[in-house]
């Protein structure tokens, strides 16, 4: 066999192997490389926009977050308020209930006081009243007597108050 003959068998060969590859088994991996970068294209925007997506959630989130805080604030003011507001009346409705309580214990004391005079001026009275007869039996009349004594107790009564 001849070299030269045997390099231009394999050169056909070579070439023909070539043609084939370029022709048939090339394109379809071609295509298939196209797809898979379109794929990898797609599949990294997708992830841009699913990390934008994430952002703009994260910002929400903070943003629905901040608003729940202003809202507890809020809420939390609004109650300490209502609280004192109840407490700031309860005090006002014991002070009255306080004041009525004094007012209803002084006229009772007033009551009891003039009660008291009223009796001690009565058995002072009373007192005056035997002594003036057993000083003045000599006296003719005890109506007189009496009509003085009433007297003189309305005037000392009418002094005193």
């Amino acid at each position: 066999m001849n070299i030269t003959a045997t390099l231009l068998a394999e050169m056909v060969v070579f070439i023909s192997f070539i043609e084939l590859t370029r022709r048939y088994i090339w394109p379809p991996l071609i295509d298939n490389i196209i797809k898979r970068q379109e794929e990898i294209a797609q599949g990294v925007e997708d992830a841009k926009q699913g990390k934008s997506l994430l952002e703009d959630a994260e910002a929400e989130c903070k943003k629905l977050l901040q608003e729940a805080k202003d809202k507890h604030k809020h809420i939390v003011s609004q109650a300490q308020e209502a609280s004192e507001e109840i407490l700031s009346d309860a005090r006002e409705q014991a002070k009255k209930a306080q004041a009525d309580q004094v007012a209803l214990a002084q006229a009772e004391i007033d009551k009891q006081t003039t009660l008291a005079k009223e009796g001690l001026e009565d058995a002072l009275l009373l007192n005056v009243r035997q002594v003036l007869e057993k000083v003045m039996v000599s006296l003719p009349d005890q109506q007189q007597l009496e009509a003085m004594v009433t007297q003189a107790s309305g005037e000392v009564r009418d002094e005193n108050e």
